[in-house]
């Protein structure tokens, strides 16, 4: 290939300063959200599976969370340090933590769709796909765990 090529583990995104592409790196490397795994399908092509739900996806299940902190990692100093630009990435992940904290407190649960069933007393015989999870903010339940 050619310099301009651009390899399939680059960001498609015009004149980008050299720290961006180890950025994009870096966050690959973090670990997957809790429940989910990195699999190969039959003819080698990776996706992501979520055991509770079943769900499967081409992308990185935190791809909307990656590309957010590369658009705003777009209006840092091109000249950044290496330093700087780890600190404001910190930043950003406190702030996309702090957030989820926030958005999972107003959740609750696990409660038992048993009629009359105290989830503080032995759940023998309860199967895990009878609990459920509810928002009080949004009205909103769930049967997987949030």
């Amino acid at each position: 290939g050619t310099d301009s090529e651009t390899p399939t583990t680059r960001l498609d995104l015009p004149e980008t300063p050299q720290w961006l592409d180890e950025l994009a790196r870096q966050m690959l490397k973090q670990p997957l959200p809790p429940g989910w795994s990195e699999e190969l399908g039959y003819q080698g092509q990776t996706y992501f599976f979520h055991k509770v739900t079943g769900d499967t996806s081409s992308s990185h299940p935190q791809l909307g969370l990656f590309r957010s902190i590369i658009e705003e990692a777009m209006s840092w100093p091109a000249d950044a340090t290496r330093e700087d630009v780890a600190k404001r990435c910190q930043q950003r992940l406190d702030l996309a933590y702090q957030t989820a904290k926030e958005e999972l407190a107003q959740w609750s649960g696990p409660y038992c769709m048993e009629a009359g069933r105290r989830t503080d007393r032995p759940m023998l015989g309860v199967d895990f796909r009878d609990l459920y999870y509810y928002n009080e903010s949004t009205g909103e339940s769930s049967w997987v765990d949030p």
